[in-house]
Protein backbone atom coordinates (compact mmCIF):
# COMPACT_ATOMS: atom_id res chain seq x y z
CA UNK A 1 0.00 0.00 0.00
CA UNK A 2 1.38 3.43 -0.98
CA UNK A 3 1.73 6.38 1.37
CA UNK A 4 -1.35 8.16 0.02
CA UNK A 5 -3.39 4.97 0.16
CA UNK A 6 -2.33 4.41 3.77
CA UNK A 7 -3.31 7.96 4.72
CA UNK A 8 -6.65 7.65 2.93
CA UNK A 9 -7.34 4.36 4.68
CA UNK A 10 -6.52 5.89 8.07
CA UNK A 11 -8.70 8.93 7.37
CA UNK A 12 -11.58 6.68 6.34
CA UNK A 13 -11.19 4.59 9.51
CA UNK A 14 -11.32 7.73 11.68
CA UNK A 15 -14.34 9.03 9.78
CA UNK A 16 -16.26 5.77 10.13
CA UNK A 17 -15.31 5.46 13.80
CA UNK A 18 -16.54 8.99 14.51
CA UNK A 19 -19.86 8.26 12.82
CA UNK A 20 -20.24 4.82 14.37
CA UNK A 21 -19.63 3.01 11.09
CA UNK A 22 -17.62 -0.09 10.41
CA UNK A 23 -16.71 -0.88 6.80
CA UNK A 24 -15.64 -4.42 7.68
CA UNK A 25 -19.36 -5.27 7.64
CA UNK A 26 -19.11 -5.29 3.86
CA UNK A 27 -16.95 -8.40 4.06
CA UNK A 28 -19.89 -10.20 5.69
CA UNK A 29 -22.30 -8.76 3.10
CA UNK A 30 -20.05 -9.98 0.29
CA UNK A 31 -19.93 -13.46 1.80
CA UNK A 32 -23.73 -13.53 2.08
CA UNK A 33 -24.20 -12.42 -1.53
CA UNK A 34 -21.73 -15.04 -2.73
CA UNK A 35 -23.63 -17.75 -0.86
CA UNK A 36 -27.25 -16.69 -1.50
CA UNK A 37 -27.12 -14.70 -4.73
CA UNK A 38 -28.70 -16.22 -7.81
CA UNK A 39 -28.39 -15.58 -11.54
CA UNK A 40 -30.65 -12.67 -12.42
CA UNK A 41 -30.23 -10.95 -9.03
CA UNK A 42 -28.94 -7.39 -8.69
CA UNK A 43 -27.55 -5.36 -5.77
CA UNK A 44 -28.68 -1.79 -5.05
CA UNK A 45 -26.62 0.32 -2.64
CA UNK A 46 -27.51 3.72 -1.23
CA UNK A 47 -24.24 5.45 -2.12
CA UNK A 48 -21.11 5.19 -4.26
CA UNK A 49 -18.83 4.79 -1.25
CA UNK A 50 -20.74 1.69 -0.16
CA UNK A 51 -20.47 0.24 -3.65
CA UNK A 52 -16.72 0.76 -3.59
CA UNK A 53 -16.40 -0.90 -0.19
CA UNK A 54 -18.51 -3.88 -1.23
CA UNK A 55 -16.54 -4.24 -4.47
CA UNK A 56 -13.35 -4.65 -2.40
CA UNK A 57 -14.73 -7.93 -1.06
CA UNK A 58 -17.30 -9.06 -3.60
CA UNK A 59 -16.08 -10.31 -6.98
CA UNK A 60 -19.15 -12.30 -7.96
CA UNK A 61 -21.37 -11.87 -11.02
CA UNK A 62 -24.17 -9.77 -9.49
CA UNK A 63 -24.20 -6.15 -10.74
CA UNK A 64 -23.70 -3.45 -8.10
CA UNK A 65 -25.91 -0.40 -8.71
CA UNK A 66 -26.52 2.87 -6.86
CA UNK A 67 -29.60 3.93 -8.83
CA UNK A 68 -32.91 2.29 -9.62
CA UNK A 69 -32.41 3.60 -13.17
CA UNK A 70 -29.44 1.29 -13.69
CA UNK A 71 -30.28 -1.09 -16.59
CA UNK A 72 -29.43 -4.09 -14.40
CA UNK A 73 -32.28 -3.16 -12.08
CA UNK A 74 -34.93 -3.31 -14.78
CA UNK A 75 -34.24 -6.95 -15.60
CA UNK A 76 -33.52 -8.25 -12.09
CA UNK A 77 -35.71 -11.00 -10.68
CA UNK A 78 -34.60 -10.19 -7.13
CA UNK A 79 -32.85 -7.13 -5.71
CA UNK A 80 -30.60 -7.05 -2.67
CA UNK A 81 -30.89 -3.60 -1.09
CA UNK A 82 -27.74 -2.72 0.88
CA UNK A 83 -28.35 0.26 3.19
CA UNK A 84 -25.97 2.04 5.52
CA UNK A 85 -25.33 5.63 4.50
CA UNK A 86 -28.46 7.51 3.45
CA UNK A 87 -30.16 9.50 6.25
CA UNK A 88 -33.29 10.13 4.15
CA UNK A 89 -33.49 6.48 2.98
CA UNK A 90 -34.56 7.70 -0.47
CA UNK A 91 -33.07 4.73 -2.32
CA UNK A 92 -34.83 2.25 -0.02
CA UNK A 93 -38.11 4.15 -0.20
CA UNK A 94 -38.10 4.15 -4.00
CA UNK A 95 -37.23 0.45 -4.15
CA UNK A 96 -40.00 -0.44 -1.68
CA UNK A 97 -42.50 1.21 -4.04
CA UNK A 98 -41.17 -0.63 -7.09
CA UNK A 99 -40.49 -4.07 -5.57
CA UNK A 100 -41.66 -6.30 -2.71
CA UNK A 101 -39.43 -6.19 0.42
CA UNK A 102 -39.20 -9.71 1.83
CA UNK A 103 -36.40 -10.39 4.31
CA UNK A 104 -34.07 -8.18 6.33
CA UNK A 105 -30.66 -9.13 7.78
CA UNK A 106 -28.21 -6.94 9.71
CA UNK A 107 -24.45 -7.26 9.21
CA UNK A 108 -23.05 -5.06 11.97
CA UNK A 109 -24.18 -1.57 10.89
CA UNK A 110 -25.22 -2.54 7.35
CA UNK A 111 -28.79 -3.65 6.65
CA UNK A 112 -29.53 -5.94 3.71
CA UNK A 113 -33.10 -6.33 2.40
CA UNK A 114 -34.02 -8.97 -0.17
CA UNK A 115 -36.74 -7.75 -2.56
CA UNK A 116 -38.86 -9.67 -5.04
CA UNK A 117 -40.04 -8.47 -8.43
CA UNK A 118 -43.68 -7.29 -8.33
CA UNK A 119 -45.33 -9.84 -10.61
CA UNK A 120 -48.82 -9.02 -9.37
CA UNK A 121 -52.14 -10.26 -10.69
CA UNK A 122 -55.46 -8.43 -10.81
CA UNK A 123 -56.68 -7.02 -7.46
CA UNK A 124 -59.19 -9.14 -5.55
CA UNK A 125 -61.89 -7.08 -3.82
CA UNK A 126 -62.14 -7.75 -0.08
CA UNK A 127 -63.84 -5.15 2.11
CA UNK A 128 -62.46 -6.50 5.39
CA UNK A 129 -62.43 -4.01 8.26
CA UNK A 130 -59.90 -3.80 11.09
CA UNK A 131 -61.28 -2.17 14.21
CA UNK A 132 -62.49 1.32 13.49
CA UNK A 133 -59.18 2.23 11.92
CA UNK A 134 -59.04 0.87 8.37
CA UNK A 135 -60.73 -1.14 5.66
CA UNK A 136 -58.78 -3.48 3.40
CA UNK A 137 -60.20 -2.84 -0.05
CA UNK A 138 -58.27 -5.36 -2.12
CA UNK A 139 -55.23 -7.59 -2.41
CA UNK A 140 -53.06 -8.48 -5.40
CA UNK A 141 -50.69 -11.43 -5.39
CA UNK A 142 -48.15 -13.07 -7.62
CA UNK A 143 -49.47 -15.85 -9.80
CA UNK A 144 -46.55 -18.24 -10.39
CA UNK A 145 -45.33 -19.54 -7.03
CA UNK A 146 -42.35 -21.80 -6.63
CA UNK A 147 -40.52 -23.07 -3.55
CA UNK A 148 -37.54 -20.83 -2.84
CA UNK A 149 -39.11 -17.87 -4.62
CA UNK A 150 -40.60 -14.63 -3.32
CA UNK A 151 -44.36 -14.18 -3.16
CA UNK A 152 -45.37 -10.55 -3.74
CA UNK A 153 -48.53 -9.18 -2.11
CA UNK A 154 -49.99 -5.70 -2.50
CA UNK A 155 -52.62 -4.56 0.00
CA UNK A 156 -54.81 -1.51 -0.59
CA UNK A 157 -55.88 0.13 2.67
CA UNK A 158 -58.54 2.78 3.17
CA UNK A 159 -57.99 4.53 6.53
CA UNK A 160 -61.21 5.30 8.40
CA UNK A 161 -59.90 7.25 11.37
CA UNK A 162 -56.67 8.76 12.66
CA UNK A 163 -54.71 6.82 15.27
CA UNK A 164 -51.71 7.58 17.45
CA UNK A 165 -50.86 3.86 17.56
CA UNK A 166 -48.44 2.16 15.21
CA UNK A 167 -49.41 -1.22 13.83
CA UNK A 168 -47.61 -3.86 11.84
CA UNK A 169 -49.26 -5.73 9.01
CA UNK A 170 -48.66 -9.47 8.89
CA UNK A 171 -49.15 -11.70 5.88
CA UNK A 172 -49.10 -15.44 6.59
CA UNK A 173 -48.99 -18.32 4.14
CA UNK A 174 -50.72 -21.29 5.77
CA UNK A 175 -50.94 -24.94 4.82
CA UNK A 176 -54.04 -27.15 4.88
CA UNK A 177 -53.47 -27.89 8.57
CA UNK A 178 -53.51 -24.19 9.48
CA UNK A 179 -49.76 -23.97 10.09
CA UNK A 180 -47.84 -20.86 9.09
CA UNK A 181 -45.20 -21.98 6.57
CA UNK A 182 -43.96 -18.54 5.51
CA UNK A 183 -44.68 -14.99 6.61
CA UNK A 184 -43.78 -11.35 6.67
CA UNK A 185 -44.38 -8.76 9.39
CA UNK A 186 -43.64 -5.08 8.88
CA UNK A 187 -45.06 -1.63 9.24
CA UNK A 188 -46.94 -0.68 6.07
CA UNK A 189 -44.88 -0.05 2.95
CA UNK A 190 -41.62 -1.18 4.55
CA UNK A 191 -42.12 1.30 7.41
CA UNK A 192 -42.48 4.34 5.17
CA UNK A 193 -46.24 4.62 5.77
CA UNK A 194 -46.72 3.95 9.51
CA UNK A 195 -50.31 3.86 10.68
CA UNK A 196 -49.91 6.94 12.89
CA UNK A 197 -49.48 8.91 9.66
CA UNK A 198 -52.54 7.51 7.88
CA UNK A 199 -55.28 9.96 7.01
CA UNK A 200 -58.94 9.09 6.40
CA UNK A 201 -59.78 9.09 2.71
CA UNK A 202 -56.15 8.77 1.56
CA UNK A 203 -55.54 5.28 0.21
CA UNK A 204 -52.39 3.42 1.25
CA UNK A 205 -50.70 0.93 -1.10
CA UNK A 206 -48.70 -1.56 0.95
CA UNK A 207 -46.36 -4.09 -0.69
CA UNK A 208 -44.95 -7.14 1.05
CA UNK A 209 -42.69 -9.95 -0.07
CA UNK A 210 -42.74 -13.42 1.47
CA UNK A 211 -39.62 -15.55 1.02
CA UNK A 212 -40.83 -19.11 0.43
CA UNK A 213 -38.73 -21.95 1.92
CA UNK A 214 -36.69 -23.98 -0.56
CA UNK A 215 -38.32 -27.18 0.72
CA UNK A 216 -41.92 -25.93 0.64
CA UNK A 217 -44.05 -28.85 -0.68
CA UNK A 218 -46.21 -28.24 -3.77
CA UNK A 219 -49.91 -27.79 -3.10
CA UNK A 220 -52.65 -25.37 -2.10
CA UNK A 221 -52.05 -22.73 0.57
CA UNK A 222 -54.15 -20.00 2.18
CA UNK A 223 -52.95 -16.42 2.48
CA UNK A 224 -54.05 -14.45 5.57
CA UNK A 225 -53.45 -10.91 6.81
CA UNK A 226 -54.08 -8.68 9.80
CA UNK A 227 -52.81 -5.76 11.86
CA UNK A 228 -51.24 -5.87 15.31
CA UNK A 229 -50.09 -3.14 17.68
CA UNK A 230 -46.35 -2.63 18.06
CA UNK A 231 -46.57 -1.85 21.78
CA UNK A 232 -48.14 -5.13 22.92
CA UNK A 233 -48.79 -7.35 19.89
CA UNK A 234 -52.59 -7.13 20.24
CA UNK A 235 -54.39 -7.68 16.94
CA UNK A 236 -57.08 -5.33 15.71
CA UNK A 237 -60.48 -7.03 15.45
CA UNK A 238 -60.99 -8.15 11.85
CA UNK A 239 -64.47 -8.43 10.31
CA UNK A 240 -65.78 -9.27 6.87
CA UNK A 241 -68.04 -7.06 4.74
CA UNK A 242 -71.09 -8.36 6.71
CA UNK A 243 -69.43 -7.44 10.04
CA UNK A 244 -68.76 -11.07 10.96
CA UNK A 245 -65.57 -11.44 12.95
CA UNK A 246 -62.81 -13.53 11.43
CA UNK A 247 -61.21 -16.27 13.55
CA UNK A 248 -57.91 -15.13 15.05
CA UNK A 249 -58.61 -11.64 13.63
CA UNK A 250 -56.97 -12.49 10.32
CA UNK A 251 -58.64 -11.92 6.97
CA UNK A 252 -58.29 -14.42 4.12
CA UNK A 253 -56.72 -13.07 0.94
CA UNK A 254 -57.33 -16.17 -1.16
CA UNK A 255 -55.90 -19.56 -2.00
CA UNK A 256 -52.57 -19.93 -3.77
CA UNK A 257 -50.89 -22.90 -5.41
CA UNK A 258 -47.21 -23.65 -4.99
CA UNK A 259 -45.74 -25.66 -7.83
Amino acid sequence: MGEWDALASLARFVRYRDFGRDDTAFYDVASALSAAGRPGDAVLLDDDLGRGLLARWYDGPLPLAVSADDPAMGSAGRVWGVYWASPDRAVERNLSLAACPAATTWYKNVRVVLNGAPSLGAPRALGAQFGDMARLLSASTGSALNAGGILCVQLEWSPLARTAERYKAFVHLMDSAGRVVAQTDSEPQAGFMPTDQWQPGVLVSDRHGIALPDNLPPGAYQLMTGLYRLSDGARLPARDAQSRRYPNDEAPLGELTVR
